[in-house]
């Protein structure tokens, strides 16, 4: 499984250039906000 992993600060644009790649590479897109919400509640 291949993984590439986006860092940055805030307000930066990490979302649209992961949402991006995603499509381009035709990879599956992980948010890691959302899945540290999903294991919390």
């Amino acid at each position: 499984m291949n993984k590439i992993i986006i860092i940055g600060s805030g307000v930066a644009g990490k979302s649209p250039l992961t949402r991006q790649l995603g499509e381009k590479l035709e990879m599956e897109v992980f948010k890691l906000d959302t899945l540290i919400c999903v294991i919390k509640f």
